[in-house]
């Protein structure tokens, strides 16, 4: 079972990596054409395709989150040795929380700026604001980015957990006070 859930961690955390790093080239070559196809505004029509892409890949990430907090949490509570799980543990807690934060409270008001930012002037308050939110965003994104990085590179090096034996004879080294 512990084999099973940690297969299942490796897959989502290497899935929610693999969308961030992906999400992020579609952002850069989706602005990047846009801006060289004749658009009234090329960065606000990319930036709402982009805001229609992060309505599935929040989903998907979302799943990738509560796979790897129950894959990790499980672990860390059957496995032996408890750093390693309890870290890895803690840095899906993160991830998942800043990722929450982010669609509940930063994706939404990106979401409803969207419309009235494409026609606002570039130094206008307006403009300002949704470019400080929008900072956030990629802020939180390459926190996770990270995070989940150390998670997936963790899981991988460190293979499934062996579970607690009360039964497991241990075997103490040796001593000075214990040697002749």
């Amino acid at each position: 079972m512990t084999r099973f859930l940690h297969t299942l961690s490796i897959i989502a955390a290497g899935i929610w990596l693999g969308g961030m790093i992906v999400i992020a080239l579609v952002a850069m070559n989706t602005f990047r054409t846009m801006r060289t196809i004749y658009v009234a505004n090329p960065d606000a029509a990319a930036g709402q395709i982009m805001a229609g892409n992060f309505e599935y890949f929040d989903t998907v990430q979302l799943a990738c989150a509560a796979v790897l907090v129950i894959g990790t949490g499980i672990s860390a509570l059957v496995s032996r040795r408890k750093f390693g799980p309890l870290t890895r543990l803690i840095l899906s807690l993160i991830a998942t929380g800043a990722l929450i934060y982010s669609v509940q409270f930063i994706t939404p008001k990106i979401e409803a700026m969207q419309h009235t930012v494409a026609t606002a002037d570039a130094e206008s308050q307006v403009k300002q604001t949704f470019d400080e939110i929008h900072e956030s965003a990629v802020m939180i994104s390459k926190l996770n980015l990270a995070l989940i990085g150390l998670v997936a590179f963790s899981l991988g090096w460190s293979g499934p957990p062996k579970p607690f034996d009360p039964n497991e004879e241990v075997i103490m080294p040796p001593t000075p006070a214990s040697m002749p």
